[in-house]
């Protein structure tokens, strides 16, 4: 990745588009008023609010054991979109690693 003083990543530019690519928003996934721990708002359209829930499934020390990471890919887990070793995790990583911020830098 970018070096210090590089570009940032940044949730609405980096994380959002994989979390609508893997469809995580979906009815019956991790939509608004389902039931999940982690959930997004409808259409994805409260970037604050999705961010928010994201970092209540990030560790910030240790990001690659993030349940936000580890958890998609688990057994019990329908789908796998960001598999260990993958760029959309190393872009989730990354993200952590820049600070999680709202809007990249």
């Amino acid at each position: 990745g970018p070096g210090p003083g590089g570009p940032k990543l940044g949730y609405v530019q980096d994380v959002k588009p994989l979390v609508m690519m893997a469809g995580c928003g979906n009815a019956g996934c991790h939509n608004a008023g389902g039931g999940r721990q982690l959930q997004f708002s409808a259409g994805y359209s409260d970037d604050n609010a999705d961010r928010q829930s994201v970092l209540s499934h990030v560790t910030i020390a240790t990001p690659n054991q993030s349940a936000f990471l580890t958890r998609p890919s688990g057994v019990s887990h329908p789908v796998s979109p960001w598999p260990t070793g993958s760029a959309q995790a190393a872009t989730v990583i990354q993200w952590i690693n820049d600070g999680t911020l709202l809007n990249g830098q």
